[in-house]
């Protein structure tokens, strides 16, 4: 990288000792490690102002420490920049600041008058780098100070406050400096852990949380005491920032009283983006997994977080949400476009997305909102209660392991999935004040109409249909035909199936509807035979069973009995015929003239036919 004002062209240059690679530091261009290299006499390399490095560690390993008050282990101030790679492969830097500064980054000179430096420009492409401040960040501002840029594309990253209130990657403490400046990561492994009161990517005491934007890779961040895992420290004041992640694996754990991405205690959470990647964000004890830290003020805002992709997991801490607020403290405004959300929330009564607990019984808490169009997930254990007046819009999935409740309303034009202990109070019904879950929410009681069978239990179905709902219709039986379905009348209406749009045909809900079994059951039959037939010579007769629409019971197989009014007629035995499907054809004989005769029929369930009169001659 080449700075404004810098020189554009370099000539590598091989170091072997701490005074060369000091010298070229201070010159700037690319520094190639010729060997190993320990400095612990209290010097330390610094890009020379307005200068650009890249040093190459070569296969080479680099040792920094014992550096003085006010020096960071290597020096990159405002105006500068350094960029570290391994083109050989097995190459470390070992660098730790000394006391008020960076590891890697910025310096606070207050010890000689010049002031704090806040950090220039950081990049790691490859290698082992580990990076340890002293009241400053691992990597980034000095105490006091705070980060420029970080741009982390790969390698192995270890960077940490060993001391004092600094972030791991970000800024330093104190002073309502500290800030989180530009953090990019796209690849390699990174392990971020802040100071007492830092977080491990982000912000330090007092500081901003930055622009932090993760695209790739592997990423750790752990926050110290009371410091956010991604976020701010301690009493950020005003903070201002903002987290993208569209890419990598990222693990946020925030210390006691901070949220796991958010903020640190006595701070609001900011803007979190997620389009992409492996999300896990866990706060600690009345922390929010994304959110809000615990603050003994009360009522500060989640934040935002807005989820268009990839995978989020947030679990609160004790009286925390899994997403808005830490203890005390309001929920954040919720949106989730597309991908997966699990949330839950922390022990004690807090809601998997919503305010934490509340201090003082009969305090209220701003819930914030929530809007779902993707996968939205409430294990089992986990609690989600909506307040009179809150409306949480849901166009996606709710799989529902916990529990549902609270007076106010859930508009699910998608589907909510009980799974295992999974409730919704009331069923929805919205009952004397309770949840009520509009739109996609069908109580289908079931009528079996006459039939043997026991009658089903109620069916609860969340989605537009039974089968979005993930579940079946049961079956019904009736020995005298196959049972046709289920109907939203005992005669006629209209036949509902699991792929039935159930609120074009009940309505829209919270619908209560009574589903009746309907058999392919004869009512009659109907017998036919030849109008005029020869005395003594036989002649065919047709047998149908009819239901009461007119149309073929082809569940009736059942015995038949015959009958006529000419004593001496050659008839089947009765219970010699048998229908097949509702239909059966026999010889019958006449043998007196007698004008018009008749042939009457009865099948085993009562259902009586009698042929056209007959002219025998």
């Amino acid at each position: 990288m080449v700075l404004s004002g810098a020189t554009a062209a370099y000539a590598d240059t091989m170091v072997t000792t701490a005074a060369q690679l000091e010298s070229a530091f201070a010159a700037g261009g690319t520094v190639v490690l010729g060997s190993n290299i320990t400095i612990d006499d209290g010097s330390r390399p610094a890009v020379g102002d307005g200068e650009a490095v890249t040093l190459d560690l070569h296969g080479q390993t680099l040792t920094i420490d014992n550096v003085p008050r006010g020096r960071a282990g290597v020096a990159v101030i405002t105006g500068t920049a350094l960029t570290i790679e391994d083109t050989v492969g097995g190459g470390e830097a070992n660098v730790t600041g000394g006391p008020l500064s960076a590891g890697i980054g910025g310096e606070n000179g207050a010890v000689d008058d010049t002031g704090r430096q806040d950090s220039g420009t950081v990049t790691i492409l490859s290698g082992t780098v580990t990076a340890v401040g002293n009241v400053g960040a691992g990597i980034g501002g000095a105490a006091q100070g705070s980060n420029g840029t970080v741009d982390i594309q790969g390698g192995v990253v270890s960077a940490s406050c060993g001391v004092g209130d600094g972030a791991g990657i970000g800024g330093g403490t104190n002073d309502g400096a500290g800030n989180g400046g530009t953090i990019l990561i796209s690849g390699g492994q990174v392990t971020a852990t802040g100071g007492f009161e830092g977080a491990g990517i982000g912000g330090g005491h007092q500081g901003d949380f930055g622009d932090v934007t993760i695209s790739g890779g592997h990423v750790v961040a752990t926050g110290g005491d009371m410091g956010a895992g991604i976020g701010t420290g301690i009493n950020s004041i005003d903070p201002v920032g903002h987290l993208s992640i569209s890419g990598g694996t990222v693990t946020a754990t925030g210390g006691a009283d901070a949220a796991g991405i958010g903020g640190g205690l006595n701070t609001k959470g900011d803007s979190v983006d997620i389009s992409d990647g492996l999300v896990t964000a866990i706060g600690g004890d009345h922390g929010a997994g994304v959110g809000t830290g615990n603050s003994s003020g009360g009522g500060l805002s989640g934040g935002t977080l807005d989820v268009t992709g990839g995978s989020l997991t947030a679990i609160g801490g004790a009286q925390a949400a899994g997403i808005g607020g830490g203890f005390d403290q309001d929920g954040a405004e919720v949106t989730i476009s597309a991908g997966s959300v699990t949330a839950t929330g922390g022990a004690g009564s807090p809601d998997a997305i919503g305010p934490g607990d509340v201090r003082n019984p009969g305090s209220i808490r701003d819930f914030g909102t929530l809007s779902n169009a993707g996968l939205l997930t409430f294990p089992a254990g986990s609690t989600e209660s909506v307040p009179a007046g809150v409306t949480i819009d849901s166009s996606g999935t709710i799989d529902l392991g916990g529990s549902l409740s609270g007076p106010g309303t859930v508009h699910n034009t998608g589907r909510i999935l009980p799974t295992g202990s999974g409730t919704v109070d009331d069923h929805g019904q919205g009952d004397a004040g309770r949840l009520t879950v509009d739109t996609h929410n069908f109580a289908l009681s079931f009528d079996v109409n006459g039939g043997t069978s026991p009658t089903p239990p109620t069916q609860y179905v969340y989605a537009a249909t039974v089968s979005d709902a993930n579940q079946t219709l049961p079956t019904a039986s009736d020995p005298q035909g196959a049972f046709l379905g289920w109907f939203t009348a005992p005669r006629g209406g209209t036949q509902v199936t699991t792929t039935t749009d159930l609120s074009a045909v009940l309505g829209t809900g919270p619908v209560t509807a009574t589903l009746y079994a309907q058999y392919d059951v004869a009512t009659h039959l109907v017998v036919t035979a030849q109008s005029r037939i020869l005395r003594g010579h036989a002649f065919s007769v047709t047998i149908l069973a009819e239901d009461d629409h007119g149309d073929i019971a082809t569940g009736d197989n059942s015995t038949l009995r015959f009958a006529s009014n000419d004593p001496n007629a050659v008839l089947p035995p009765n219970g010699s015929v048998s229908l097949q499907g509702g239909r059966a054809t026999v010889d019958v004989t006449f043998y007196r003239h007698a004008g018009n005769d008749a042939i009457r029929v009865v099948d085993a369930y009562g259902n009586v036919g009698q042929s056209n009169p007959v002219d025998v001659i």
